[in-house]
């Protein structure tokens, strides 16, 4: 049987109105729905699933209803499943959710009779490492950012690529991307290195210390933050 999961953007007044035809549209085709909370909060009668258990059920694809924002929770929840995204955006910001309310249907045509292009985007691994226990874990599909939760300060790091030290630095925060690496100076100006070491200086509040040249696909990038510095240090993923 085939099946789907619609993941949808929290408090979406519009959702009530735009449920009820999507459903029976699935119905129709035979679809196995697994829905999750904020999307039953308009509809009934449907499985509901919490984000973190839609991955392990391996529908077909996930439908996500909201704006970029919700597309990036829904990535962190079923990306690792290899589970296909189809994003509509109901959001006020659609530079990933690129498809418009109104080819909803035209693209799940699409995606029904398998003529939906599939794009494969870069999905970032990171964990939180103490000693040799890891204490947390996160999956992002635009960058890792690790920095101070409380007050902004200089931080320590040390740079690892595939486990291989590359060089230490001080700086706000970092941001781990599949683009690169940045150093995050949150009171303006930079300083940073690129791949191959070079000091650079500008005006901007983000440098490059790596480009993707620097590891492979399958590359691990590992920052290790001075002992001083790991009270109140936050890890958030987007």
């Amino acid at each position: 049987m085939k099946s789907v999961a619609i993941l949808s953007k929290p408090w979406k007044q519009e959702l009530a109105a735009i449920l009820p035809e999507l459903l029976n549209w699935f119905h129709q085709r035979g679809y196995q729905i697994y829905i999750d909370e904020e999307t039953a909060r308009y509809t009934n009668g449907e499985r509901v699933v919490s984000r973190d258990e839609i991955g392990r059920l391996h529908p077909d694809f996930a439908l996500v209803l909201g704006g970029d924002g919700t597309l990036l929770s829904a990535a962190r929840a079923v990306a690792h499943e290899g589970v296909p995204i189809l994003a509509v955006n109901l959001g006020s910001l659609g530079f990933l959710t690129e498809i418009p309310l109104n080819e909803l249907y035209v693209a799940l045509e699409a995606a029904d009779q398998g003529q939906c292009p599939i794009e494969s985007r870069s999905v970032l691994a990171s964990q939180v490492v103490r000693g040799n226990e890891c204490i947390s874990q996160y999956f992002a599909l635009n960058d890792v950012v690790v920095n101070k939760s409380a007050i902004s300060r200089l931080m320590e790091f040390d740079l690892y690529i595939d486990g291989n030290f590359v060089f230490q630095y001080k700086a706000d925060g970092v941001i781990i991307h599949p683009h690169g690496i940045d150093c995050l100076f949150t009171g303006g100006g930079r300083t940073g290195h690129d791949a191959v070491g070079e000091c650079v200086r500008g005006d901007a509040s983000v440098s490059a210390l790596a480009d993707p040249s620097a590891f492979g696909r399958d590359g691990q990038v590992g920052d290790r933050i001075a002992r001083r510095n790991r009270r109140r240090t936050g890890v958030s993923q987007h």
